[in-house]
């Protein structure tokens, strides 16, 4: 397999994303994050609630995506003016894969502006502009 797994989650003591392997305790409950550093590897406590999956995908910077990430792309009206699309990185079970879920209208369901990931990175040019553990206001956008 040729594939990059990795995560990442908010340190307790730090508050910054730690990445590396993880380690699920008790349901959620407890989470750990193993750093491998200089060959030496290190375990971290992490906030639970924020640990992303990598999804194996890049945006058009070349900025890994993880679970969590809000994406942003840019799209014209007819009369030329830029308008942005904001999507959150989620992990969908029904559609076996990484979902983009429109952030533009909360009364959208996953129908109304959503696609897959893969779906959304052929389809348009876009970048992470942050997460929602760390900018909670872009979950507003």
């Amino acid at each position: 397999m040729k594939r990059e797994i990795k995560f990442r989650g908010i340190s307790d003591d730090s508050k910054e994303f730690i990445y590396g392997g993880i380690s699920i305790i008790s349901n959620y409950e407890e989470a750990y994050i193993i750093e491998v550093d200089n060959s030496y590897p290190s375990t971290r406590r992490v906030l639970s609630n924020s640990v992303g999956q990598f999804t194996g995908l890049k945006d058009k910077n070349g900025v890994d995506i993880y679970e969590g990430d809000v994406l942003r792309n840019i799209n014209h009206y007819e009369d030329g003016n830029p308008y942005y699309n904001y999507h959150t990185v989620v992990w969908r079970d029904r559609f076996s894969g990484w979902f983009c879920l429109n952030k533009q209208d909360k009364t959208k369901t996953e129908r109304d502006g959503s696609c897959q990931l893969w779906v959304y990175l052929a389809a348009t040019n876009c970048e992470v502009l942050g997460n929602i553990h760390e900018n909670k206001d872009l979950i507003n956008q």
